[in-house]
């Protein structure tokens, strides 16, 4: 999967100024890396990618960039994948179809679909590398978002600090959400809405020109 809207959506919306160490889990093509390490001069950020192609690619994205000496793409599972020390920032943009028809590439439905990286094993992982008072952070579909909310909060004791309900216009139904987690019992989460376009002027909104300003040429 190429650069999409879900990936800068995740890289430019999530807290990540205090994070020293990051992991970016099913990096694809390294975007989502390249723009924590654009906006944290200070970070070391390590990045998984299960397909083959994909993390070569990574590899030769962050070469070709300003900070390949802060991020470092590894070709693993997130279940596979061992750090000797713990995450400060857990970021993912996680395949989310479960039962749906497959695609014809092997290659687009490991991208998309769960078979590889399942809600659990994303909660499990991201529990055993993550720092106590690390954070994890991910973008999903609104209804998958609200499973994930729950399951997270349930089993893992990961409770939502913050989440966004984005659409594509004001007028039109919540299509993903933007949440972070944390160990920390959280009573009042921060919640706001987020609209990426508009017609009325050059077609985005001015709130998310402001938020992914920086990344688009």
């Amino acid at each position: 999967m190429k650069v999409g809207t879900d990936g800068v959506l995740l890289g430019a919306w999530v807290n990540s100024h205090k994070a020293q160490r990051i992991l970016d889990v099913g990096t694809g093509t390294g975007l989502i890396a390249l723009m924590l390490a654009q906006r944290n001069p200070n970070s070391q950020i390590d990045a998984v990618e299960i397909d083959a192609a994909a993390s070569k690619q990574a590899q030769q994205n962050v070469l070709a960039s300003n900070w390949h000496n802060r991020v470092s793409v590894y070709h693993s599972s997130l279940q596979q994948y061992q750090s000797p020390l713990p995450y400060q920032l857990i970021v993912s943009n996680p395949p989310y179809f479960v039962q749906s028809t497959k695609t014809p590439s092997q290659r687009r439905t490991q991208a998309r679909h769960t078979d590889n990286l399942s809600p659990q094993d994303l909660l499990i992982h991201s529990c055993r590398l993550l720092s106590a008072k690390g954070q994890l952070a991910v973008i999903l579909p609104y209804h998958e978002g609200l499973l994930f909310k729950q399951l997270a909060q349930d089993t893992y004791a990961l409770h939502c600090h913050h989440y966004t309900q984005v659409k594509t216009m004001t007028y039109k139904p919540i299509t993903r959400l933007l949440m972070s987690f944390g160990r920390a019992a959280c009573a009042a989460p921060i919640v706001n809405t987020l609209v990426i376009g508009d017609k009325r002027s050059i077609g985005y909104t001015p709130e998310y020109l402001a938020l992914t300003n920086a990344f688009y040429l």
